[in-house]
């Protein structure tokens, strides 16, 4: 999550390399477990949070 959080990554596979998991799809499935979301769905979650956090504090 916090590979994520920081978009220092190219594509996901490379998060998926970095954390020793076979590859993307082994990476996603985890995810969704761990998260209860996949990788995109959780970055458009977490988008969405700081925008309206941003507009609230305004």
């Amino acid at each position: 999550m916090q590979l994520l959080r920081q978009s220092d990554y190219n594509k996901l596979s490379d998060i998926a390399f970095e954390n020793e998991y076979a590859d993307q799809s082994h990476f996603i499935r985890a995810f969704k477990e761990f998260a209860g979301a996949s990788p995109f769905q959780f970055m458009k979650k977490s988008e969405e949070l700081i925008e309206n956090l941003s507009i609230l504090t305004k």
